[in-house]
């Protein structure tokens, strides 16, 4: 735009040249096809039409045949013309030209008006040229760019599936180890803690018997450690989408059951056993009583806590708990589950509650990210 205005600028100054070099006295009438040429400038920005160009140069064309005082505009026209760069405008630029050359009355004049037109038409031609280069250089510049945010979102996909499938691979070897050690180890340490235990209450000899609960001890310890240590990898290994969507497969028989995670945060293990727990009473709650045949089961995370949902369609008496007094209160007819469920969520600092009626029954917990 900045580069059209300047183009624009110069041929209205040529215009303004014109009108002095080819008339010896310049009256009213060669000012107004001054004002006349910069009207079909503005014109041309805001005409959209694309005979507008052609129309307007055949008709200044024709016109200046009956009043040659209108090639003053001439230069303001091909311009317009050869900004287009269609045949047609080639063909009406001509055309003016060659009236411009047989209305001239003498040499001088004649060669100064053509030059002007010329120029009009070298300034129009590669103006547009300059903006259809710019135009095609954007073009390919906002293809390269689409093209590379396409490429890195495609990164990030590959790399966010690899990463997944590494970290589901670690926690199927954590359990294997996990499994290895306790059906190989604990076995084999726990034969030895028998043994040595059968050795003590046979031994009749007093001077080696604190030697033996040492050992005895020894093991003892050293069984203690691989429990634990087989815990923790078992509880590492736990992924809660995986093992949400494990419990749901005990539903699958009767319901149609959907599960939903959206899970970013890491969760610790203590949780992650809390939260299982409260699915696991949730699902029993749903295969023991409901009379439905849907369920949905939820767990998604938003800025500062993580929320479980579980729902099905059977229709139940109308009940609705939200506090621990609620719980407490409805224990005896509403059974331990739901008491268990409230005291999981109280135990990681959330809340739970507990609607049901002729539309449903449905138990949503509440879990804050930090206790």
């Amino acid at each position: 735009m900045t580069q059209r205005i300047k183009d624009k600028i110069l041929i209205i100054l040529l215009t303004i040249a014109t009108a002095f070099l080819i008339t010896d006295n310049v009256m009213a009438v060669h000012v107004c096809m001054v004002l006349t040429g910069i009207i079909l400038l503005c014109l041309d920005e805001f005409v959209k039409n694309k005979y507008f160009s052609t129309a307007t140069g055949a008709a200044v064309g024709i016109t200046a045949i009956i009043f040659p005082v209108v090639t003053v505009v001439f230069a303001s026209v091909v311009y317009i013309l050869m900004y287009k760069r269609r045949t047609p405008q080639y063909i009406t630029a001509g055309f003016i030209l060659l009236i411009n050359i047989l209305l001239s009355d003498t040499l001088s004049r004649g060669v100064i008006s053509t030059v002007v037109i010329l120029a009009a038409a070298y300034v129009g031609y590669f103006s547009d040229y300059y903006a259809s280069a710019v135009n095609r250089s954007t073009q390919l510049w906002d293809a390269a760019r689409k093209e590379a945010v396409d490429n890195e979102r495609k990164r990030r996909e590959v790399s966010e599936r690899t990463d997944a499938e590494i970290y589901t691979a670690r926690l199927k070897e954590r359990n294997r180890i996990a499994r290895e050690i306790h059906d190989n180890v604990g076995h084999i340490l726990t034969r030895a803690v028998v043994q040595m235990q059968a050795i003590l209450v046979i031994s009749k000899e007093e001077e080696i018997k604190p030697y033996l609960e040492s050992v005895n001890n020894t093991i003892n310890e050293a069984m203690t450690n691989i429990r634990r240590s087989v815990h923790e990898l078992h509880d590492d290994s736990i992924d809660l989408s995986i093992g949400i969507n494990n419990i749901a497969t005990s539903l699958k028989d009767k319901f149609e059951v959907e599960v939903v995670t959206s899970l970013d945060s890491p969760v610790n293990n203590e949780m992650k056993q809390q939260i299982l727990g409260i699915i696991k009473e949730c699902v029993t709650n749903i295969s023991k009583h409901s009379n439905g045949n849907k369920a949905v089961i939820e767990m998604v995370e938003n800025v500062t806590f993580w929320r479980i949902k579980v729902f099905d369609n059977g229709s139940s008496k109308d009940l609705e708990l939200s506090g621990k007094s609620d719980f407490i209160i409805s224990e005896g007819d509403s059974g331990i589950g739901l008491l268990n469920i409230n005291s999981r969520a109280q135990a990681m600092g959330g809340r739970a509650s507990v609607r049901g009626g002729a539309d449903g029954f449905t138990v949503v917990v509440t879990i804050p990210k930090e206790k």
